[in-house]
């Protein structure tokens, strides 16, 4: 049932309104040209260049870190200040000891600012070595755990196959490059009482054998928990690329997958298949992760 991912729609999209696809590319733009403006020492159109790209992006923090960049070099000391806020409120890093904030370090607005950003960087040591992967096993990307068996699953982009971690900490190949050959692997979510592991493969430039002839190809899979088998494998239309990255379980037990490419999420069971787009947005670009609640009612 796909209805209640597209109820939560309107919901999710609305207050976007303002930042749509095209305003990206415009923020884009706005940043291109006032780089340029300030590399030819045109220092008024650099900042108000600035202004205008963080206006045209707010929520895209390294746009806002750059109008204080811009404000605080060409003596537009408040501006800076108020962005360096939004910033830090926003949770993006900047280093106070940069040369740069060098004409706001005295002021003790920006000393407060700056004792914000320093705790935020601070590294937090309340993790502990899980497991330690080998050293050819590069780009590790998407990770589950089945907790029937206590073992970990781990999907890597360069070497395109997916790693079982047991309990003990071996490490053994689960599912390989074997045809139907897999792309570059990126999410995988486990499913501990249907048995089901599902993933999605992209391919990519980075991938191990990766020659660009199969440049925006796609699929989502679905592999038995326990043998490692292929149960169902659905590949997405060549009639535009996709990319394949995050896949969640929804309560219900369907697969959702988001589109990186398109503005596309997609749902799939093993009884029903994939669902060829549960929802779609203009709005919508880049997509990663998808969380539901515990009803399955609300996905953000």
């Amino acid at each position: 049932m796909a209805l209640p991912l597209l109820a939560l729609i309107p919901l999710a999209t609305q207050p976007l309104t303002a930042q749509r696809a095209d305003s990206a590319d415009a923020a884009r733009s706005l940043y291109r040209e006032s780089r340029a403006a300030y590399g030819r020492g045109d220092t008024d159109a650099a900042f108000k260049g600035a202004v205008a790209t963080a206006a045209a992006w707010p929520r895209q923090g390294s746009y806002v870190r750059y109008l204080a960049r811009v404000a605080a070099a060409t003596g537009h000391p408040d501006a800076a200040l108020d962005a360096l806020e939004i910033v830090t409120d926003m949770g993006f890093d900047w280093i106070p000891a940069d040369s740069g904030w060098s004409a706001l370090s005295a002021q003790p607005r920006f000393q407060a600012l700056a004792r914000r950003a320093l705790e935020a960087l601070a590294p937090i040591t309340n993790s502990s070595v899980s497991v330690t992967l080998p050293p050819s096993f590069h780009h590790a990307e998407g990770v589950a755990f089945d907790p029937r068996t206590g073992r970990r699953f781990v999907s890597s982009i360069r070497l395109r196959k997916v790693v079982a971690v047991d309990a003990t900490g071996n490490v053994s190949d689960f599912i390989g490059m074997a045809e139907p050959k897999l792309y570059a692997v990126f999410g995988m979510a486990a499913d501990p009482v249907q048995r089901v592991l599902w993933l999605t493969t992209s391919a990519m430039k980075e991938q191990e054998g990766g020659t660009g002839a199969d440049s925006g190809k796609s699929e989502l899979r679905a592999y038995h928990l326990d043998s490692g088998i292929m149960l169902a494998r659905w590949k997405l239309p060549a009639t535009e690329p996709h990319c394949l990255g995050d896949v969640v379980l929804a309560p219900d037990g369907a697969a959702y997958a988001s589109d990186s490419c398109q503005p596309h999420i997609y749902r799939a069971t093993l009884e029903h298949g994939l669902t060829t787009i549960a929802a779609t947005h203009r709005d919508w670009r880049n997509l990663q992760g998808i969380a539901f609640s515990p009803t399955g009612c609300t996905a953000w």
